[in-house]
Parts: structure tokens; C-alpha cells; sequence
């Protein structure tokens, strides 16, 4: 197993990769990324991915270096190079060089970087037996101070949402938005069954739309668990009969309790194993 670092073209081991400490991306967050995972050493849904990083760097007036297309085919490329049998892959687009000041048209030419680690999976008692979700003090910020739509450099809320659940024990935390809805965890979205009916908060929740809830979307009538948008709130959680998250690394990940409240009987339930059941066949259908 290797990691390998790709900066504007040139290849790397893992000591000798180096950014300049005046990029952008490093000291303000002015960078857009994706991660995408490997199915069978190929990257899944990696047009998916970069497009949604090419809508991540428009709505910031940030001007990718090349072609989604020609990014793809190094992303490709840096994976094979890898060797690993199923690899992480980090596409990062920072602002490039400049001085310290909050002006972006002082940058200079933006950086690529593309960084492949080693897959490493949960562990297998996580989809057997379901993990442990807290809802977390922190708030989403709110849609019209920053676009939840753009999946930038800046993850200090993620972080630090993502700690606080830690320390009370959790796998994940659950954020919500000003309005006190459901919204997303720190590195996942979230699936429920309510009344019968699986449900998951709609982009207006002041949410990233995920690529792993996106196959989710569209495979969950396949799976006879067809899948509706609709706000819903923390009370609904605890009532629910089903929760699971989704995410690049974890595929569909069974939930078991929230806040302690065990969820329905503590065990993945029969629609999050058919749907997880279903996600494995569409991955491997586009290996």
C-alpha cells in the first residue's frame, strides 16, 4: 500500500509533497476539494464528484486550473500509480499564491493537489450492529451567510461538531440548521423511517447534497424503500424506526441509538439492510 501526492502535474511521496505556506488554501481556507473512494481500484461516481467540485469553485469565482475531464483522467492516473486495492482520493483546488490579505485577485495561478491514500474501512461491527449519533450544540450556518452547496476548505464547524460528539461518546454528530431542522452530520448525510416512510432533509435544510445520498436517491425505489424529501426535527429521530447515514467512505451505515434513545429495536432495521444490500450491487455495477 502507497500514498502518492500530485501537485500541478508533478508526483510525490508523502515527505516530499510541499505547498507554500503563502497558498491560499492554506492560510484562509480558499480552496475547494472532493473525496472519492475506489470500487475495485476504480474511482466510483468520479464525474459526479468533480462536477460538484467545478460548481463548488464557480459559486466562489474560483477558476479551476483544467478541465473537469482532464482532472479526472490524472485523478485516474495518481490512482494507478498508487497501486493500492482500493484507495482514498483527495482533489484539492486552492486559490494559489498571494499576500496575506482577504482580496482574491491577488492570487496567483490556483493549485492542484491530488492525494491517494489507502482505503481503510470501518470496522465491520459499525454495519453490523449500527453506531451512535449525537445532536451536537452547533448550528449550521445558516444558507445565506455561506452556501451550503459549496464543499470548501473550511471544516473548523465540522471539526469541531465532530469533537463534541466524541467526547460524549458518539461515532458522528448531528448538526442542525438556525431553525432547529434536522440538517446533516459532519461528514454524512442522514436517512430516517418515519411512520413507515424513509425520509431524508431536502438541499433547503441547508444542506451538501452528497453523491452517496444522491445513488441513495435513486436506488431506494429498486430496493422497495422509495425515498422522500421533507424537513423533519430532532423528536422525529428519536421515533424513528430506521436511521442511517451516508457518506464517500462509509456507503450506508446503520444507526442505533441518538442522544443515548436506542432506535427502534437497536439493530439495523430490514429497509437500511435492503438498501445497503442494493448499494453494494450498483457499486460494483460501475467497476
Amino acid at each position: 500500500m502507497s500514498i502518492l501526492v500530485n501537485i500541478n502535474g508533478e508526483y510525490f511521496d508523502q515527505k516530499s509533497a510541499k505547498i507554500s505556506v503563502f497558498d491560499r488554501g492554506f492560510l484562509s481556507g480558499d480552496a475547494v476539494f472532493e473525496v472519492i473512494r475506489t470500487y475495485g481500484g476504480k474511482p466510483f461516481m468520479l464525474k459526479e464528484h468533480l462536477d460538484r467540485m467545478k460548481h463548488s469553485a464557480e459559486k466562489i469565482s474560483l477558476s479551476l486550473p483544467h478541465s473537469i475531464a482532464r482532472i479526472g483522467s490524472l485523478a485516474k492516473k495518481c490512482c494507478q500509480r498508487a497501486g493500492n486495492s482500493e484507495s482514498m482520493i483527495r482533489v484539492v483546488v486552492t486559490r494559489g499564491e498571494g499576500p496575506m490579505t482577504l482580496n482574491w485577485d491577488d492570487a496567483k495561478e490556483p493549485n492542484l493537489i491530488i492525494i491517494v491514500v489507502p482505503l481503510v474501512p470501518y470496522p465491520e461491527h459499525c454495519y453490523r450492529d449500527g453506531v451512535s449519533l449525537f445532536i451536537v450544540g452547533r448550528r449550521k450556518i445558516p444558507s445565506y451567510s455561506l452556501d451550503p452547496g459549496i464543499k470548501s476548505n473550511g471544516y473548523l464547524l465540522n471539526i469541531l461538531a465532530q469533537n463534541e460528539a466524541k467526547k460524549l461518546g458518539g461515532s458522528e454528530a448531528i448538526l442542525l440548521n438556525h431553525r432547529g431542522e434536522v440538517a446533516e452530520c459532519t461528514q454524512s448525510n442522514l436517512f430516517a423511517v418515519i411512520d413507515g416512510e424513509l425520509l431524508t432533509p431536502p438541499l433547503s435544510a441547508g444542506i451538501l447534497g452528497g453523491i452517496t445520498r444522491q445513488v441513495t436517491l435513486k436506488i431506494s425505489p429498486r430496493a422497495g424503500s422509495p425515498c422522500r424529501e421533507r424537513i423533519f426535527y430532532p423528536e422525529d429521530l428519536y421515533g424513528a424506526q430506521e436511521v442511517f447515514i451516508t457518506s464517500t467512505r462509509r456507503d450506508i451505515m446503520p444507526v442505533a441509538e441518538i442522544d443515548g434513545k436506542r432506535i427502534g429495536t437497536g439493530k439495523p432495521g430490514k429497509m437500511t439492510q435492503q438498501l445497503m444490500r442494493e448499494f453494494e450491487r450498483f457499486a460494483q455495477s460501475q467497476r
